[in-house]
């Protein structure tokens, strides 16, 4: 866990949490805010500097009106940006029946109810590292065979659609689905990652060479092709070129 983002209006709680955070992810920037106007700020500055959060701890009610959901507010914005589709949330509520929406429109990782320990959240916080969900930027893929891999983005070099079949190039091999089209997985993707031809995505980082001439690159050990559709993205993102 590198950056964690959260937002509670009660600033006795939020100092907890901040604290409590602290002492069990020392090396973690935490970021405590106390209404949805600072956490979308936040949010935007984190997309625009590539400066990503990690997970969000989330307070539903933000504010004394009883019905006030800013917490669902920052969710949406959160799962509308193709950066934050998955990262985990943890959301903190009062109203426990507000969690059938957290849970099946937001995609919640978990929520606890107040009042709570902060024991409660460090161990909802531990069981998301023991299980892979924060590890920074995970994609949650199923291949053909119906076993789940969870695939860190650091580890990922290409992805080339081929017959419906997705064919993910990891450092560790390669992992064959059908739960996804190239569009949608894109949509999971980091910044890492670019479209240079209609059967490929690549991540940047892997790049080795690129021959500008003959329209290939060469990605980890790979020689893939680069239609012109695609090219210009691409050099623009290359610092060699």
């Amino acid at each position: 866990m590198e950056r964690a983002l959260i937002v509670e209006d009660d600033y006795v709680q939020l100092e907890a949490l901040r604290l409590a955070m602290k002492s069990v992810y020392p090396q973690t920037e935490v970021v405590a805010v106390r209404d949805v106007s600072e956490a979308l700020n936040q949010i935007r500055d984190s997309i625009c500097g590539e400066n990503y959060f990690s997970v969000f701890l989330l307070d539903i009610q933000l504010g004394e009106d009883s019905s006030n959901r800013g917490g669902f507010i920052i969710a949406n914005n959160l799962r509308t940006n193709s950066c934050y589709y998955r990262t985990p949330i943890l959301f903190l509520t009062s109203i426990q029946s507000d969690m059938n929406i957290g849970l099946n429109h937001y995609h919640c990782y978990s929520y606890i109810t107040k009042p709570y320990t902060i024991e409660c959240v460090t161990e909802a916080l531990n069981q998301m590292a023991i299980t892979g969900f924060l590890h920074e930027q995970t994609l949650i893929v199923t291949n053909i065979d119906r076993i789940q891999f969870r695939v860190r983005m650091e580890n990922l070099i290409l992805i080339h659609a081929k017959f419906h079949v997705l064919n993910l190039l990891t450092t560790l091999g390669t992992i064959h689905t059908r739960d996804y089209s190239l569009k949608t997985i894109q949509d999971s993707l980091t910044g890492d990652f670019v479209r240079c031809h209609k059967s490929y995505l690549i991540n940047i980082k892997y790049v080795k060479n690129y021959d500008k001439t003959n329209h290939f690159v060469w990605v980890g050990d790979e020689i893939v092709p680069v239609s012109r559709t695609y090219a210009k993205q691409l050099e623009q993102r290359l610092e060699f070129v």
